[in-house]
């Protein structure tokens, strides 16, 4: 076939998506939950395995490969799968019940202010007293349980205290081969349509994918808040370092218009415009991540009022200004303006979607969600440590609820979601199954650790080694995706290729990743 004629057929192919429903997105995700609950069952069974090969390859049949199923040929037997792994769950928990009990097993280690050493300047932990000088004088001192200070005061230093929760871990890895996996997987017949991102409006699988690559980053932002990191004195110099940070990204998006241009490859213009894309749309957040955190250092902002009123202005630009007619109409593409107004339209969005999930950051991240408060409240060290899972589970579903009635709301009354305005409403959605997705995951590990006494085993304390890696580096995991999916595009006239040799090139696809991730999980690459 002529290459003319192929481009304008994969052109056709990728576009006018009409999407599907957020029920079927959300068996999906509980079905990822029901595969890290089996591979937990079976490591709490087997214990840890001597041969690494035979780990990684339990982890990828277990946890990895379902992914590509779900989203491919079994997208049309989502419920059935439910019902099949939730079968195979009770099959084990039954049968092997004695192995669960605490009696028979070691009981687990529940995070505690043990795990939390303060570190000495190079490194090393230390149970001595540890002095943090602040313009108020506040010392941090373990070991006599001396309180903390607020944050109001200018603290240079910080206990060492590591926000990592293994459910968090999941949840961003989960999402990261979902996104993964619909990049390339999108070009091919065996990818649903109902998947591919939509048009104009509606939800689709890849929508999630997209918002939720930026609520992530949004979590992931709070850390220097929650760590009280500190920052330059002049906020324009901590500005400068991190535009600087942002150049890479900047490179990289503009390397993909001169390679997607110049090698005519098929392109889906709708999704973010001529020039656009999403590289140039991530080098803008941590720029905003700066702004905005140095300015809770001095007014407290809260940042999901601050969301919340952001998308009440873009909502009246959208509407009362005609930006939204705009964006959607068919007005000729005359110059760098009117040629990426999808991109530069939804701007805006995704520093809502960023605010959101920073602001979630601060309540999922500590062990306890209500960390910051009792920082800035003075609370004894061990006691800011302490993990309460029933408290945050509460507060993560409290958030889910209020999440979905926003939506709802906003797609009745307001307008219905649309990724390529990336409207309000679409902002509300991508908070909602994100803390709808953070909620199941914490409840599932905290069945697995605490109810009726099963999986009190060590080995449960830590995420699979996998997830581990891409949790570590998903923006190389990313940008590694982007350029296969170009590479095998160019080989590969994909929507000829029949279902069975397109899920052998997807698994080949994901072998690469996870090989190349793998070997980079020593390093926390910042691209």
């Amino acid at each position: 076939m002529r290459a003319m004629d192929y481009k304008a057929k994969k052109e056709s192919f990728v576009s006018n998506g009409q999407g599907g429903g957020s029920l079927e997105l959300l068996v999906i995700s509980f079905n990822l939950m029901l595969t890290i609950f089996l591979w937990r069952l079976i490591q709490n069974l087997t214990g840890h395995q001597k041969h690494l090969a035979i780990s990684l390859s339990i982890e990828f049949l277990i946890l990895i490969f379902p992914i590509l199923a779900f989203t491919t040929f079994l997208s049309n037997k989502l419920w059935s799968s439910a019902i099949f792994l939730s079968s195979i769950t009770l099959i084990i928990l039954v049968k092997f019940h004695d192995a669960f009990r605490p009696s028979t097993i070691k009981a687990n280690h529940h995070p505690s202010s043990q795990d939390f050493q303060p570190q000495t300047s190079d490194g090393q932990s230390s149970n001595n007293q540890i002095r943090h000088q602040s313009n108020h004088g506040i010392i941090i001192n373990k070991s006599s349980n001396q309180i903390v200070h607020p944050i109001s005061s200018d603290t240079l230093l910080m206990p060492e205290i590591r926000f990592q929760q293994p459910f968090l871990t999941v949840y961003r890895s989960q999402m990261m081969l979902m996104t993964v996996i619909c990049i390339l997987a999108v070009d091919f017949n065996v990818f649903p349509r109902k998947f591919a991102k939509t048009e104009s409006w509606g939800v689709s699988l890849m929508d999630l994918g997209v918002g939720s690559f930026v609520f992530s980053s949004g979590i992931m932002s709070a850390l220097p808040i929650l760590k009280q990191t500190p920052t330059c004195k002049s906020w324009t110099i901590d500005l400068w370092k991190n535009t600087r940070s942002t150049m890479p990204l900047l490179v990289l998006g503009i390397i993909r218009i001169i390679l997607v241009k110049g090698a005519d490859y098929p392109e889906h213009v709708t999704e973010y415009a001529v020039h656009w894309n999403f590289f140039f749309t991530l080098s803008i957040l941590p720029t905003v991540g700066v702004l905005v955190r140095r300015a809770y250092k001095t007014y407290r902002l809260d940042f999901t009022l601050l969301g919340f009123l952001t998308a009440l202005a873009y909502q009246y630009i959208l509407s009362a200004i005609g930006l939204q007619d705009y964006v959607l109409s068919e007005a000729p593409r005359t110059n760098l303006i009117s040629a990426n107004r999808e991109g530069l339209a939804s701007i805006p969005s995704y520093i809502i979607i960023y605010l959101f999930g920073l602001s979630t950051g601060c309540y999922v991240l500590p062990f306890s969600p209500d960390f910051l408060r009792k920082l800035s409240q003075g609370v004894a060290f061990d006691k800011l440590c302490k993990r309460k899972p029933g408290k945050a589970l509460v507060v993560y579903s409290s958030w889910s609820i209020i999440w979905w009635i926003v939506y709802l709301g906003s797609a009745s009354l307001i307008s219905k979601p649309s990724r390529r305005l990336a409207n309000p409403t679409y902002c509300f959605w991508v908070a909602a199954m994100n803390l709808t997705l953070i909620t199941g995951n914490c409840l599932f590990e905290s069945i697995e650790l605490d109810c009726s006494g099963f999986l009190h085993n060590q080995v449960l304390s830590s995420p699979p080694k996998f997830f581990q890696s891409i949790n570590q580096n998903s923006l190389f995991v990313f940008l590694i995706s982007n350029l296969l999916t170009g590479l095998i595009n160019f080989r590969i006239e994909t929507i000829f290729v029949t279902n069975m040799l397109a899920i052998i090139t997807l698994l080949f696809y994901l072998v690469i990743i996870l090989a190349l991730t793998w070997k980079l999980r020593n390093y926390k690459l910042k691209i």
